[in-house]
């Protein structure tokens, strides 16, 4: 069907306010196995093609915590102007970490949304495998921030494996109640 016959410009949200949209990307070690594709590069590239004129986009990847990625320091956001320069971010998400905390995700994204203007839609896009392994050396989920270390250590060689799944059964729980 051609443009102009009932459909929108290409990438155009007609009527509806600009959008502030954080993508929160998994870059955890287990996306190397569960994501070898890289599918979710390819979908937050998809996205960043359907831009509108006044859309902005923050990314932030995360593992154990989480990192605001930007090629201007203290500037987050980009404008659909700028699909070059995201398309170079969201090349260079990883998949080395060793955790996958949610939480510490959300905690780095939510703060992007305070200087932007009301009237604006914000949304969070996460780009996950879904799995959940929070970080058990993380203060908020204390008092295990303070054991895990110390039962690693006892735990020797033979038995971190075995104590690290332990912690992410334990904490699995905690940390979908504070999500």
């Amino acid at each position: 069907m051609a443009q102009g016959a009932g459909h929108p410009p290409s990438g155009a949200y007609v009527g509806h306010p600009p959008l502030s949209l954080v993508f929160l990307l998994d870059s955890s070690g287990s996306m190397r196995q569960n994501d070898p594709q890289e599918l979710r590069k390819a979908a937050a590239q998809a996205v960043v093609s359907l831009l509108s004129p006044g859309d902005e986009v923050a990314m932030v990847e995360y593992d154990e915590s989480g990192r605001v990625l930007s090629t201007e320091r203290d500037k987050p956001w980009h404008g659909d102007d700028r699909r070059e320069k995201l398309s170079e971010i969201i090349g260079k998400i990883g998949d080395r970490g060793l955790f996958t905390d949610f939480r510490a995700g959300l905690l780095t994204a939510i703060p992007l949304f305070d200087g932007v203007p009301d009237g604006r839609r914000k949304v969070i896009l996460l780009l996950t495998d879904g799995i959940l392994d929070p970080y058990p050396k993380d203060p908020a989920y204390a008092p295990y921030h303070m054991s895990y270390p110390i039962d690693m250590a006892k735990a020797g060689k033979n038995r971190r494996k075995q104590v690290a799944e332990e912690y992410r059964e334990r904490l699995g729980p905690v940390a979908r109640r504070m999500l």
